[in-house]
């Protein structure tokens, strides 16, 4: 992995009411951008091995983005993301 970065969002901010299920209190969606596709689909695996639930499956976005959606145990979503448009420079 060349790079990633995280981030925290309310999760009101960043997406549809009703699109990845039931709120809990407090909730955040933890965004994790990272290098390529292959990055999220890897984090994504990693994560629903360690008992994450797949909440919505990697895929093409509207601006281009690449991202997915995992719920951990501690009801948190996590976003793997990559976006071809964010380099390091």
């Amino acid at each position: 992995m060349e790079s990633a970065t995280l981030e925290g969002r309310r999760r009101r901010a960043t997406q549809r009411p009703g699109t990845l299920g039931p709120r809990a209190s407090g909730e955040r969606t933890h965004t994790h951008d990272v290098g390529s596709k292959a990055e999220v689909d890897a984090i994504m695996a990693k994560a629903k091995a360690a008992g994450a639930v797949l909440v919505k499956p990697a895929k093409d976005t509207f601006d281009g983005s690449y991202a997915g959606y995992v719920r951990v145990p501690d009801g948190h979503l996590w976003e793997p993301t990559w976006n071809p448009q964010w380099t390091d420079e």
